[in-house]
């Protein structure tokens, strides 16, 4: 792919793309970027906001999409940099393949922003790759989001936000999308070694603690709908993410309340020294042990006398859930 170096060849190439039929993003991007870096467009109007809408009226796009278009360069451009000091090399902005949308690329700087490190680069080598698709972007971004307390970037000029992942409420978040993003993956752990036959994720789910689907009280941040083989029950299962090593009497109350609406109950916690009390009100609670991206059981769940006698109202709400999001 021919990069233009001079103002002029920038105005030229946009013109001939103007009446292309094939017009890669990578390309008008690379070339809105190099306009805006040399000043190119100053003698062509009188604010670049104002060049960029006459591109976009040139190449018969919306205004929206040619500044996606410069954004997904420069997030390509700092992503490509970025890996190469960790070992990886991406392939040049002018040889993306096809699959790597613009639109992919901003998802991906919003992760970017709240996601681990680690996690951040086995997402963009999947990306290049092509083994990840929108939606499974779109749903991280969903998970990881609350950790961003509802900041976001507006405008041009304004300061990107980024977690502070040592913050205790943010932790907490981070941790939760963690516990997430590994359920979502089809997580075995309790499955023992057998593929599931029915595995399906619900987040932050308010429990019809009063009966039905309208009093509620405590919203959980996990209900796993699994069951084991094709003719075997259904299994619901509750998990709670803390990041504090220790419960508080609200916990205590609340698991043992909920209980009934459960076949096991668990806590997902990246704490090793995570303290489960053997108190009547959580010694059935299971613990989920988060290290390096993986969970484990680190104590299974048992069932109490009480356990699932009231899953049918709790199935009810997923029902509504699941009926609301089709």
């Amino acid at each position: 792919m021919f990069i233009p170096a001079s103002e002029k060849e920038i105005t030229n190439q946009l013109t001939i793309l103007g009446q292309a039929t094939s017009r890669p993003w990578a390309l008008i991007g690379s070339l809105l970027d190099q306009a805006e870096r040399s000043g190119g467009w100053q003698g062509e109007a009188s604010s670049f906001t104002q060049w960029m809408r006459g591109v976009a009226l040139s190449l018969d796009l919306r205004e929206s999409s040619v500044w996606r278009y410069l954004r997904a360069t420069r997030i390509y451009q700092e992503l490509r940099a970025d890996l190469a000091t960790r070992g990886h090399s991406l392939p040049a902005l002018q040889s993306l393949p096809k699959w790597v949308s613009a639109e992919n690329l901003e998802l991906f700087s919003k992760l970017h922003r709240v996601a681990p490190q680690e996690k951040m680069d086995e997402i963009a080598l999947r990306l290049i790759a092509g083994n990840i698709v929108r939606n499974e972007l779109r749903t991280l971004w969903y998970d990881f989001r609350p950790a961003m307390a509802g900041r976001t970037a507006q405008g041009r000029g304004v300061r990107t936000p980024v977690v502070d992942h040592a913050k205790p409420g943010t932790a907490n978040s981070l941790l939760e999308a963690e516990v997430f993003s590994i359920l979502r993956a089809g997580w075995q752990g309790w499955a023992h070694g057998t593929p599931l036959n029915v595995n399906e994720l619900f987040t932050h789910v308010a429990l019809p603690l009063a009966g039905n689907c309208i009093d509620k009280f405590w919203t959980i941040d996990a209900v796993v709908v699994l069951r084991r083989a094709a003719n075997g029950p259904i299994e619901l299962h509750g998990i709670e993410v803390r990041t504090p090593r220790i419960l508080s009497p609200r916990d205590f109350y609340l698991f043992d309340k909920s209980n009934a609406l459960f076949d096991y109950m668990w806590i997902a916690s990246n704490r090793t020294d995570f303290l489960l009390n053997d108190t009547l009100e959580i010694e059935h609670v299971g613990l989920l042990l988060i290290e390096s991206g993986q969970m484990i059981v680190a104590r299974p769940a048992t069932k109490r006398a009480d356990s699932g006698a009231r899953s049918g109202d709790l199935a009810k709400c997923l029902l509504l859930t699941a009926l609301r999001h089709a």
